[in-house]
């Protein structure tokens, strides 16, 4: 750790699969979503969507599952819809810490190494896992999401390098831990190195 510190002045954190372990509600909330609609079973091109898909905001989520499968209802019902689904998925289901992410966090803290979160998950989500998770005792008020910047979700770099400024860093003094192709995106976008966190659905792309 003393080899980086000189140069690395700041680590950004991901929230749902780099922190807790939540990923699996969002695909679920989706599923729950298109069963309603009547849809059940997805053709190759479209299972690549929804794989494409994670990591996205539910926004763009909605957006993807309007227009491919054709949905009738306005993007802001889908949205909510998806909110609705996940958030109730959250209140009902254990989502713990990522193994190895409390102690990793006591040493960077030992370290004075800045950090917080840049998340795509939605307000609502975010209060509630910040709540449950006690995410103000690791990060204070460093806990950002993509509606504190227009919202603009990833994979634009807006919110990482909104976090870097409020951390008080330049983006190159960063390091972002992800686990999404959004997220891998936006960090390149951001010119911040990027730590991925490895799981079974962002291998295709390590």
């Amino acid at each position: 750790m003393e080899t980086i510190t000189p140069h690395i002045k700041a680590i950004i954190f991901d929230l749902d699969g780099t922190i807790i372990q939540s990923n699996d509600h969002y695909d679920r909330a989706i599923e729950q979503v298109l069963k309603a609609y009547g849809i059940a079973s997805f053709s190759p091109e479209q299972e690549q969507v929804l794989r494409d898909l994670r990591g996205a905001s539910n926004l763009t989520s909605a957006i993807a599952l309007k227009n491919v499968f054709s949905l009738n209802a306005s993007i802001d019902t889908i949205n909510k819809e998806i909110q609705e689904q996940s958030n109730a998925l959250f209140s009902f289901d254990h989502t713990p810490f990522i193994p190895g992410f409390e102690d990793f966090h006591r040493l960077i803290t030992s370290h004075n190494i800045k950090n917080g979160i840049a998340t795509n998950a939605d307000d609502l989500a975010l209060s509630f896992l910040s709540e449950r998770h006690n995410l103000p005792g690791f990060f204070g008020t460093h806990i950002y999401n993509f509606t504190k910047v227009n919202n603009t979700p990833k994979p634009a770099p807006d919110i990482f390098l909104y976090t870097a400024e409020k951390l008080g860093c330049q983006p190159s003094q960063c390091i972002v831990f992800e686990d999404s192709l959004h997220g891998f995106n936006a960090a390149r976008e951001a010119g911040m190195r990027c730590i991925a966190i490895k799981n079974n659905r962002n291998a295709p792309f390590l």
